[in-house]
């Protein structure tokens, strides 16, 4: 958790250092925290991003102001929520990776930072690791990636399963990537998978119920 707060502090500093001279006369900057996702489940996201800040040297509500927006995993707010960062003056604007791909197109003159789990080449985020171009840098920590080892393990676990499940955010091109790999890996094994998305608490139960009923 220090070293994203490293991180995060680390390209937020460098997104805000422009704006501190202007800052000292005409009122503190404003950071833009953007997610595709409820702000509930995610509090501790917020103890990191202003743990982050605090180390790259900027204070949330002292030396910046700090403006939260979620979409409630509706994505069809996330330009809207954006512009409104945006008519707000917001110097930069940090997001998941599914709110950078959702507002990449609209934002073009403020700097996005991004923290993700999947490639954002391959996401269509960035066109380079070393080199992002564009407004747009940020983290990832190639978690998608990790899909195919999970399984490796699951099969070392119970060897004789005919059926694996995965359960999956819907609507995000993390998740389709996640689910093709984890599709062809089970394939090459001669196993079968079945996948469900769940959106919702209410989803997951239902989706633990089919797991069971199917036997996987």
């Amino acid at each position: 958790m220090r070293r994203r707060q490293f991180i995060i502090g680390l390209g937020l500093g460098t997104a805000l250092r422009p704006f501190a001279a202007d800052a000292q006369q005409s009122g503190r900057p404003v950071v833009g925290f953007l997610r595709s996702t409820p702000a509930q489940p995610f509090e501790s996201l917020v103890t990191a991003f202003v743990g982050g800040l605090k180390d790259g040297g900027f204070v949330a509500g002292q030396t910046v102001e700090v403006e939260y927006r979620y979409a409630d995993n509706q994505l069809k707010r996330l330009p809207d929520l954006a512009a409104d960062l945006i008519g707000r003056k917001a110097a930069v604007i940090v997001t998941n990776g599914v709110a950078a791909l959702a507002i990449k197109a609209t934002v073009t003159a403020v700097p996005i930072v991004f923290t993700d789990g999947g490639d954002p080449v391959q996401q269509g985020l960035v066109s380079n690791i070393a080199r992002p171009g564009g407004n747009i840098t940020g983290v990832t920590f190639f978690s998608g990636a990790l899909g195919p080892k999970r399984l490796e393990l699951l099969r070392a676990l119970v060897p004789d399963t005919a059926l694996y499940a995965m359960l999956v955010g819907p609507h995000s091109i993390e998740t389709e990537i996640d689910r093709t790999a984890v599709q062809e890996a089970v394939q090459a094994i001669g196993r079968r998978l079945v996948v469900a998305d769940a959106a919702n608490d209410t989803d997951i139960d239902a989706a633990f119920a089919m797991f069971a009923q199917l036997g996987a």
